[in-house]
């Protein structure tokens, strides 16, 4: 095989190769992409319960506080810090249970307030 053609063979070799990459990547991006879309949108998704989860704590907090407003013995505070490093995946539960003691303050402040008798 003279010179020429093995170069011409090298050179064929190497386009293949280098077509085959273009072909891999361009799946690859279109695959990056899909998954890029995908992630934006849980983090949109994220983001908004995060917003409408702190507003409704906030809103349990406010609550509480007009509560316990008469309460001359208790010192009220301002609310506390989100812990760090919780669970995502609890967050309806985490939920569920502020509204649970938010409801429990409720009736005993109802109770309270109206001379009920306790549970």
């Amino acid at each position: 095989m003279s010179a020429a053609r093995e170069y011409k063979a090298v050179v064929e070799g190497l386009s293949a190769a280098a077509a085959e990459l273009r072909e891999q990547d361009a799946e690859r991006a279109t695959a990056l992409g899909y998954l890029r879309v995908t992630q934006h949108d849980a983090m949109t998704e994220a983001a908004g319960r995060a917003g409408l989860t702190r507003a409704v704590v906030a809103l349990h907090w406010e609550t509480a506080l007009e509560r316990l407003w008469q309460e001359s013995w208790l010192t009220l505070r301002p609310p506390p810090a989100p812990t760090p490093g919780v669970d995502p995946a609890r967050l309806d539960e985490l939920d569920a249970e502020v509204a649970r003691c938010a409801d429990v303050l409720q009736e005993v402040t109802r109770r309270r307030r109206f001379g009920l008798p306790g549970r």
